[in-house]
């Protein structure tokens, strides 16, 4: 027999799993630091800073100045809290990532289908 729990986790994993990431030049970066952002440094660190948790700085060559993550593995498991700037002569690449339409989709339809699996159980037990 076919069981819709597992259709509905396979809907919400696909959904959670619908993201893009690009790349972002100095130029596109807005002032007040608007939206995720993972630095890569020369040196090979990656940072991580959330929307609203960076600026960008112009004086002296341009820098991102903010509070993120410095993380310790590739995975990006594992960080230390990082407080700082990072000189734009020092960065390799920016990346963003944002969730896809395809993504949204795949999420609200799984929570759709959790909320109506709920329903249904509870409408069985009640005539048992």
């Amino acid at each position: 027999m076919h069981n819709p729990a597992v259709s509905c986790v396979l809907v919400l994993l696909i959904g959670a799993g619908c993201t893009s990431t690009s790349r972002v030049t100095q130029s596109e970066l807005e002032p007040n630091g608007d939206r995720d952002i993972t630095v890569y440094t020369n040196d090979g660190r990656i940072i991580g800073f959330k929307s609203g948790e960076y600026r960008i700085i112009d004086e002296n060559f341009g820098s991102i100045q903010g509070k993120g993550k410095l993380y310790t593995d590739d995975n990006k498991k594992k960080f230390k809290e990082f407080e700082g700037s990072v000189a734009f002569a020092e960065i390799q690449k920016i990346s963003e990532s944002h969730t896809t339409a395809l993504g949204y989709a795949g999420v609200v339809a799984g929570a759709t289908i959790i909320l109506i699996l709920i329903g249904l159980s509870q409408i069985k037990i009640g005539h048992l």
